[in-house]
């Protein structure tokens, strides 16, 4: 193995020199050190000349588990400096041109699978995840389970089935939830959970303690990273419920960690919540200031959609300064036009028709609300369909060769009221994070008999659990331990479902979160929660024995 790097560009030679000061010198202990580096928190965010390494380093490597491990610590670079097509293509590249054990190959299809669900390639991501999450199972691969729920859930929550993303994060929080090397996993997928307990609106559900435990979590990984996200989703949920002090508290912690770890995507993604919470406490200046930042960053990582989102927010700006920006506003959407995400497209646009109506342009408005209406119906929102279609009816009242009267138009606008059940789902000027109404209905009910043989879930299915004895034994003891809202460990679940067993403590977290999985699988995903101490069955259900059901 070459132990020279005189052909490695002169930065990347200073790199070695620096390093040999510690007495790395070959490539199998740089390979070691390189690939130690996807702990962010143990080493900082290093210098993109470092990052590098991973790059040229795993093609020379001759162990395969390091070359897996220089493969996966390269994720920091393709957030950072590299872009996610060049991590895929070396990790691709890796696993097509070397040999691996097939968990080290689950390991790099993962890699894919997250470049892809970075850059929205959705069915794709499905696929791999599904694939590393299969093998990481077998194999009892507690991290890389964690990993691949991230991004099925993470999948899952674009497509908009919520249900099924939360189950696939408690999955992953399952897998984790524990071990001290995963800390960082697990408040990523607290993170994920805190912000579907918030959209969702479970009743019982606290995402602000979600997230606090993802903070948590991160800050005991001395992840520096996740210490920023798990501030930012603290953040979104205290400026959904309207705590905007405290949200714009949060995202100014969240923006010092983001530029001293040289984070410009999550940085410029900050700033533009700045942004927001700035106009919503009507302090333009300071709105405008950090909507420019924003756009700064946004134009280096050239990230479109930030930039749009930007510029958007500038325009919202110079409208209540009386200086309408029409053409600002125009740009945004030229930004927009070749990205796959209606719902911003539409804000822009609904905001473009604002500035036109302001300034009487009632021709242009109508043109402009014209195309609106064409992205809402894609979207399939009453609340966007009923805002365009208000829109539609003060411009028709005002425009005589409209072809629809204002009547029409108010018709259809009071018929989406009637069904609107939440609020628009992504982000526009005044209203930019993701809320949703909780729906009121009533309380779900759980019935089984004394032994829990018989069961009945809340949406009236029934199961007979007499010949699945462990599963049974678990799913009565977690009902007991609801009627005593007492949350159950794995020690408990254990002693429940196999009390005369003496196994080791990996070995027995293992089967139980097995089991939990085939419990869910059943149909109760929705109703069996993963907490801190264990398992618990959801505040909002309810439990009730029926001793002479059959």
């Amino acid at each position: 193995m070459a132990e020279s790097f005189t052909d490695l560009p002169k930065h990347l030679q200073e790199a070695v020199a620096r390093l040999s000061l510690l007495g790395v010198e070959d490539v199998h202990a740089l390979a070691e050190f390189f690939s130690s580096l996807d702990s962010v928190g143990r080493w900082g965010r290093p210098p993109a000349k470092y990052l590098e390494f991973n790059y040229l380093l795993a093609p020379q490597v001759q162990d395969s588990r390091l070359r897996v491990g220089l493969v996966r610590a390269a994720e920091l670079g393709a957030r950072l400096h590299f872009g996610f097509d060049r991590w895929r293509e070396l990790a691709i590249q890796t696993r097509l041109g070397f040999e691996h054990s097939p968990l080290e190959s689950a390991h790099l299809i993962w890699c894919e699978s997250l470049a892809d669900l970075a850059e929205g390639f959705l069915p794709e991501a499905i696929e791999k995840a599904s694939e590393s999450l299969e093998v990481a199972t077998e194999f009892e691969d507690l991290g890389l389970i964690g990993d691949s729920s991230f991004v099925l859930g993470s999948c899952l929550v674009e497509n908009g089935k919520l249900g099924e993303a939360r189950a696939q994060f408690e999955a992953g929080v399952d897998a984790v939830v524990g071990v001290a090397e995963l800390l960082d996993v697990h408040s990523a997928l607290l993170q994920k959970l805190a912000m579907l307990d918030y959209v969702e609106g479970r009743e019982g559900s606290n995402p602000q303690r979600r997230a606090r435990e993802a903070l948590d979590s991160a800050r005991r990984a001395a992840d520096r990273y996740q210490e920023a996200r798990a501030l930012s989703t603290e953040a979104a949920i205290a400026m959904g419920c309207g705590d905007f002090a405290r949200a714009k508290r949060k995202f100014k912690a969240a923006e010092a960690i983001d530029i001293e770890l040289d984070d410009w995507m999550c940085l410029s993604m900050g700033q533009l919540n700045l942004g927001n919470i700035a106009l919503l406490l009507d302090e333009p200046e300071e709105a405008l200031a950090a909507f420019e930042r924003a756009e700064k960053n946004a134009q280096t990582t050239g990230n479109a959609m930030i930039q749009a989102m930007a510029m958007t927010g500038r325009a919202v700006i110079s409208l209540m300064q009386g200086e309408p920006q029409v053409d600002l506003l125009k740009d945004a959407i030229d930004l927009i036009e070749g990205i796959d995400v209606h719902v911003e497209r539409l804000g822009a646009l609904a905001e473009l028709a604002v500035h036109q109506v302001w300034r009487e342009e009632f021709a242009e408005a109508e043109r402009t609300l014209s195309k609106a209406w064409r992205v809402a119906l894609h979207v399939n929102e009453s609340v966007w369909l009923a805002t365009i279609a208000r829109y539609r009816a003060l411009v028709s009242s005002r425009l005589p060769s409209a072809t629809e009267s204002p009547e029409y138009w108010s018709n259809i606008a009071l018929e989406h009221c009637a069904d609107e059940t939440r609020r628009p789902s992504s982000w526009v000027p005044h209203d930019p994070t993701r809320i949703y109404t909780p729906n009121t209905t009533h309380r779900p009910l759980l019935r089984l008999d004394a032994e829990a043989r018989r069961v009945t879930l809340p949406d009236g299915t029934s199961l007979d659990f007499s010949r699945r004895g462990p599963l049974r034994l678990l799913l009565l003891a977690l009902c007991h331990a609801k009627q005593h809202s007492k949350n159950l460990g794995v020690s408990d679940l254990l002693s429940a479902a196999w009390p005369d067993e003496v196994i080791t403590y990996d070995a027995a977290r293992m089967r139980v979160y097995t089991s939990i999985k085939r419990l869910r699988k059943l149909g109760l995903e929705d109703w069996i929660e993963t907490v801190d101490e264990g398992y618990r069955l959801r505040d909002e259900l309810d439990v009730t024995f029926e001793m002479g059901q059959d």
